[in-house]
């Protein structure tokens, strides 16, 4: 075959609509197979949380009082020494009030420490 031959080309054209796009009422096939499926999704979810519908038995778990050993003081070199914490009462304040700005860290010893001036 040369380069200078022209071959002919033969043009098919399918008038033939799609089926899915086709009117079915007031909606086409495809609308109303969107329809269906969610029909089919919502009756299905309906009837299986009717029939799986148990009489729910409540466990009343007793509450258990454990010793808190996350708490503990340490002296000024960050060694933990057997003294009880102190009674503090924190309050919050709210964005935009004047006060001092706190300051939280973590020791090489694995203390944390909370630091907040009253103004």
């Amino acid at each position: 075959m040369s380069d200078e031959e022209v071959l002919d080309a033969e043009l098919v054209s399918d008038d033939k609509p799609v089926l899915l796009t086709e009117p079915a009422g007031p909606m086409t096939k495809l609308q109303a197979l969107a329809v269906v499926l969610v029909l089919l999704l919502l009756s299905s979810t309906i009837l299986y949380s009717m029939l799986s519908k148990e009489e729910s038995v409540q466990q009343i778990i007793p509450e258990m009082q454990l010793e808190e050993t996350s708490v503990f003081v340490t002296d000024s070199t960050g060694e933990s020494i057997d003294v009880a914490p102190i009674d503090m009462t924190f309050f919050a304040s709210s964005v935009g009030e004047d006060a001092a700005e706190p300051s939280i860290g973590i020791t090489s010893t694995g203390c944390v420490f909370f630091i907040a001036f009253e103004k």
